[in-house]
């Protein structure tokens, strides 16, 4: 009886105190003018002062980049390639066994007119000769094309 008693009186309580917050609304279905509000904000000069803020903190962010990455010295884009596939060369040179005397075949002449006749003009290019059967790569690329 007791528990019944107590949990009535707390139903009440609960009920009226959200009548109480619902009539304590300052505005009910009426019509708030936000053109007035944005009059204000852009008196204010908020945000202008909010595009500085962005223009600084962009600046200082690719400061930022551009100072850890001269703490690495990194090799440019152009030359990444290049070292890459030289230092490949070099660590399959027992596999590949391209340290040897090489005859003149004529391939780079050859290969320069078939270029010449495909009307590929100023491609530098590279011929590596192996004396092996073991190739793992066909072709070793220097630079992003």
């Amino acid at each position: 009886m007791k528990k019944l008693i107590i949990a009535s009186l707390l139903f009440t309580q609960f009920s009226q105190f959200a009548q109480a917050q619902s009539q304590d609304l300052p505005v009910q279905n009426d019509f708030v003018d936000f053109n007035n509000i944005k009059k204000i904000l852009k008196k204010d000069g908020l945000e202008k002062t909010v595009q500085k803020k962005k223009v600084t903190y962009a600046k200082q962010k690719k400061q930022k980049k551009d100072k850890t990455k001269q703490l690495y010295n990194l090799p440019a884009e152009k030359d990444f390639w290049n070292i890459m596939a030289q230092y490949w060369l070099v660590k399959n040179q027992v596999i590949l066994k391209w340290d040897f005397h090489k005859p003149d075949y004529g391939l780079n002449e050859y290969f320069r007119s078939f270029l010449k006749d495909m009307g590929e003009y100023g491609v530098k290019y590279k011929i590596l000769y192996v004396n092996s059967s073991n190739v793992t790569h066909f072709g070793l690329p220097l630079g992003k094309d």
